[in-house]
């Protein structure tokens, strides 16, 4: 996993002046990371495993005030099934470490069994810190990158946190994936921005406007790499934005300009010409939630060849409120492109369900399953002989969306291959990576996309669309090195109303290099049995007792300590008197 979420990353343990305050042994931990808030402010992470990578020992140090500080691992960088280590001082000034589950966006509970151990704590006017050891399990997987979540409260009581006190980073354990994730100072490096000019967001609840480029007018015709993908958003009611590579320009655009097509009013372009060009290969995708990323320095992903010419940028809004008289100025992807090409060009493949073929019956939970099967993955074309490495894969579905992904198939064994995700999330929809040891794709294998969604508070049905009341299923997958031409593999159904009679697969690849000419067919799912992956989900023990995550505040001792004694010398005192001083007798003679 070589893409990284621009974020401050430091390989290594780093001491610098900044940390001169933390109360810890910083030497005690070999790897550090700044998590930053967006107010600037931040809390210091460091980290070392130890018994054989079963085990991790943190260190926290915030200084941001005293108070609760917390940081979980999650799938999506939110709250939806975040596991939550908790540290403060509790209504004694006893300092306590508590593990917590968040199902969702609620209070979160506190796990019944505690796999961790507080080593340290230390809080102060100005800063909360503290030492903790904890088993590898339950989300923290430290063989591949994952999002760490954090927050920080302005009082030990533990409650929803203000909107600036929390933040989501991605964090490598390992310390290996990211430390080459820079832009080098040598490279030719330029910015290329693909945004639409301003429009008008309609009082609608969804609207879609599409804006055409040209990329041979602006690159002259000469391959470049993109080495850096960042957003530019316009408009808080921006869901989405698509970058889509068109085998020639839609008649309906213009080099730079853009049309809204809001459900083909009166007047405005029909997009069927576009999407006969242009809407099977999606090259760039963003959604709520996701963040700026580099390529390592040995790979780009390319634009400006004869192939690569022509994109329109979609960019979708929901406005569920149908707000009136608001502007987008412009929205659309910013690149840092390079004309000194790298070794490996990166590619883009999309896997899942053709909207038009979702339906999901009110009041239950329903999974829909999309195979591209041996049939597709082998033809000539497609997967090469040597195969195809996975990259980095974003999901993407709607607000029911609840858990999805891809499975890898070769012959009848599965393999540890794509990250899934247990717990999607709607409003953080970010690439996520795999194992550095996961396997190649090889042509013949079968990919099984999944997509769940909780339709249970509905009592309608609800089908695929472009709406976010609707639903959608994509896997995005960014892989190396890329094909000519193998933009996606979808299921597609024959129906009848919601009664879907056959599955097929809709397989686009590459008719011959020869050819400039794209071959789609509606291939039948195979879908033979196969031995699933077996994941051992139990959570070792903790190499020492676990202790009741409990430390008392030394000053709190001390207090403690000087009560005892008081208290002591007030015994001493009066079992003097009662021995020694005769009691006057005050009885009346």
């Amino acid at each position: 996993m070589l893409i990284i979420y621009l974020i401050t990353i430091v390989a290594g343990l780093v001491k610098n002046v900044d940390q001169d305050w933390i109360p810890f042994d910083t030497s005690l931990f070999t790897n550090y990371q700044s998590l930053q808030f967006q107010n600037e402010k931040t809390i210091d992470l460091f980290w070392k495993l130890t018994n054989n990578n079963k085990e991790i020992e943190f260190g926290v140090a915030s200084r941001n005030g005293a108070g609760w500080v917390a940081i979980g691992t999650s799938d999506a960088g939110g709250m939806k099934g975040a596991n939550i280590f908790v540290g403060r001082q509790n209504a004694k000034n006893e300092f306590i470490l508590q593990e917590m589950f968040a199902e969702t966006y609620t209070y979160p509970s506190t796990k019944d069994v505690q796999q961790s151990k507080l080593l340290s704590s230390y809080q102060t006017d100005e800063y909360t810190a503290y030492t903790f050891r904890t088993v590898v399990c339950e989300g923290l997987n430290v063989e591949k990158p994952i999002w760490m979540i954090f927050a920080y409260g302005t009082s030990n009581a533990f409650r929803k946190h203000l909107d600036a006190h929390r933040g989501q980073q991605m964090v490598d354990f390992t310390g290996e994936y990211f430390k080459d994730m820079v832009l080098p100072s040598t490279e030719n490096i330029k910015t290329l921005d693909l945004i639409s000019p301003s429009v008008e967001i309609q009082p609608e609840k969804t609207s879609y406007c599409y804006s055409f480029f040209d990329l041979s007018k602006i690159l002259n015709g000469k391959k470049h790499h993109i080495v850096k993908e960042d957003i530019i958003i316009g408009s808080d009611f921006l869901h989405h934005s698509v970058g889509y590579i068109c085998t020639k320009p839609p008649p309906e655009f213009k080099h730079g300009g853009v049309f809204c097509n809001y459900y083909r009013e009166k007047g405005e372009p029909d997009i069927t010409n576009f999407k006969l060009t242009c809407a099977d290969r999606i090259y760039l995708a963003w959604a709520k939630g996701g963040q700026s990323r580099v390529y390592p320095t040995n790979m780009g992903k390319p634009l400006g060849t004869e192939d690569l010419k022509y994109m329109v940028i979609e960019s979708h809004y929901n406005n569920p409120s149908k707000v009136g008289g608001t502007v987008d100025p412009g929205s659309g992807f910013r690149m840092s492109i390079t004309d000194q090409l790298r070794p490996i060009d990166v590619g883009m493949w999309t896997l899942g369900v053709s909207p038009s073929d979702i339906a999901l019956p009110p009041q239950q939970k329903t999974t829909l399953i999309s195979e591209c099967g041996t049939k597709c993955t082998s033809r000539v074309g497609a997967i090469p002989e040597d195969g195809i490495n996975l990259l980095a894969s974003q999901l993407h579905m709607h607000k029911r969306g609840v858990a999805g992904g891809t499975r890898h198939i070769r012959g009848d064994t599965e393999l540890e291959s794509f990250p899934n995700m247990e717990y999607f999330d709607f409003d953080f929809q970010m690439y996520l990576y795999g194992t550095k040891h996961q396997p190649k794709l090889l042509p013949g294998d079968r990919f099984i996309t999944n997509c769940t969604w909780d339709n249970t508070e509905n009592d309608d049905y609800v089908y695929g669309g472009l709406s976010s009341e609707e639903e959608m299923c994509f896997h995005f997958i960014e892989y190396y090195p890329a094909i000519e031409y193998f933009p996606s593999c979808l299921l597609v159904k024959q129906k009848d109303d919601i009664k879907f009679k056959h599955n097929l697969t809709h397989c686009a690849v590459q008719r011959h290099e020869s050819l400039n000419t794209s071959l789609v067919e509606l291939i039948p799912s195979d879908t033979p049995p196969f031995t699933p992956l077996v994941v051992d989900l139990t959570c070792p023990i903790l190499s020492s007792d676990v202790s009741d995550n409990v430390i008392v505040n030394p000053f709190m001792i001390g207090v403690a300590a000087a009560v005892v004694v008081l208290i002591g010398l007030w015994f001493i005192r009066r079992s003097y008197y009662q021995k020694y001083v005769p009691i006057p007798d005050n009885t009346e003679q």
